[in-house]
């Protein structure tokens, strides 16, 4: 018996290390990597004022879904010749969990400047999103918005439910697909308590027989953009529908009121294929995707004021976790977390050399930055003891932790509890 104690231990090992091995292997995914926002008011005689904002998002570069911080770039102009000019970098606490056919990733919500909120979203293994929270707590909680996306067995989307949380309200969509997959009808209902819902409109699809051509996955990344972007009253509108198979020509709404249907209206959905991908003309909007079918853009020219964003990513194919022999640094970590005040700081330097450590609240602002010169190869740590600029002990709370030594960078979360 014991000279097959070590095979034994090998086969277990394996067996623990297959589903590890085989969830990081299927860790595919497009990813935002950022966006530019447009804007633009006065049009009667030209713009009086416009704005153009850049958000790039920065990742660990052994592992590209976790962002670690946020590069905000904005150039204003308005009458007369008022210029702004603006190039700030925050951390930003990302997170990516892998669990076997889903991982868990934490991306920039929709506010920025400094004031962080979040995505907290799961994706299934093929790139489907399972449920998206919108949130100002890094961890999930205390959500203001939840969508659950529920799908049969071809992934087709059948379902989604949005929670609002203030006030609490929730939102039903059904959708009625054919034999082919097609959504025909697309069914829309409230209630403030999901039990009792209330119609609130209804669209139909309306295809004209034309085939989309091969490669577009519409369907899967409509949910890859965040939920909404708005400015001055001008909000853009969602991207419409698109069938991976068949070109839609036009979609028919009919809106609920006053506990009856109205008279429908038909919208033309003007849907052109070139090299690059497709654009789409459809109501008051104008809209773009590659030519895989990730939204690309999205703008509304006829609105005061004017608002497009364009929308960048990336795959995450390059990720060094799709190889399980290829290990990477230890995470860093903060002890004791909490703290009352005084904890080490233990990061991994394999190069040696300089490092830097940043503090950082929750607000974006830099509190204290250390920089630390010859250190040897290995593990390097050091003390930090919870003050502001001034002096002053720092209230009780969570606080972002940025090491960036060699060409890489970390964030991790310190609790101070005094």
């Amino acid at each position: 018996m014991p000279r097959f104690a070590p095979i034994r231990r090998v086969v277990l090992l394996l067996g623990c290390l297959l589903p590890v091995i085989a969830c990081c292997q299927e860790a595919d995914f497009q990813y935002l990597t950022g966006l530019q926002i447009h804007q633009a008011g006065g049009w009667t005689e030209g713009p009086e004022w416009w704005s153009h904002e850049r958000f790039n998002y920065l990742s660990d570069p052994l592992e590209p879904l976790r962002i670690t911080s946020i590069r905000w770039q904005y150039d204003s102009w308005m009458e007369p010749d008022l210029n702004t000019n603006t190039d700030n970098t925050y951390a930003f606490p990302g997170l990516v969990d892998y669990d076997p056919g889903v991982a868990s990733i934490r991306s920039p919500g929709q506010a920025h400047q400094g004031e962080n909120t979040y995505r907290v979203s799961r994706i299934s293994d093929g790139g489907c999103y399972l449920e998206d929270k919108y949130t100002e707590n890094p961890w999930g909680q205390y959500h203001q918005k939840q969508i659950w996306y529920f799908y049969n067995n071809d992934m087709r989307l059948i379902r989604k439910i949005r929670r609002n949380s203030w006030p609490l309200e929730f939102w039903n969509y059904e959708y009625s697909l054919d034999a082919q997959g097609r959504r025909l009808l697309e069914s829309v209902s409230s209630s403030p308590d999901s039990l009792n819902w209330t119609p609130r409109h209804s669209l139909q699809y309306v295809y004209g027989g034309e085939a989309v051509p091969a490669g577009y996955q519409f369907e899967k990344y409509s949910a890859y953009v965040p939920w909404v972007y708005s400015c001055g009253g001008t909000e853009l509108p969602p991207f419409p529908y698109l069938n991976d198979n068949q070109v839609i020509t036009a979609v028919v709404r009919r809106d609920h009121a006053n506990v009856a249907w109205c008279e429908p209206d038909t919208f033309a959905l003007d849907l052109v294929f070139s090299a690059e991908g497709a654009t789409a003309a459809y109501r008051y909007g104008n809209f773009t995707w590659s030519n895989e079918g990730l939204p690309k853009s999205s703008e509304l020219p006829g609105a005061e004021p004017y608002l497009g964003v364009i929308f960048t990513f990336a795959n995450s194919a390059t990720s060094a976790a799709q190889d399980p022999l290829l290990l990477s640094p230890p995470r860093a970590r903060v002890s004791p977390n909490p703290s009352s005040g005084k904890a080490r700081i233990t990061f991994s330097h394999p190069k040696g050399g300089a490092a830097r450590v940043r503090i950082y609240n929750l607000r974006g602002q830099l509190l204290e930055e250390k920089c630390l010169a010859d250190l040897p190869p290995g593990t390097a740590s050091l003390e930090w003891v919870a003050i502001d600029p001034r002096g002053g002990r720092l209230p009780n709370g969570v606080y972002l932790i940025q090491i960036e030594a060699a060409d890489r960078v970390e964030s991790i979360c310190a609790a101070l509890l005094r």
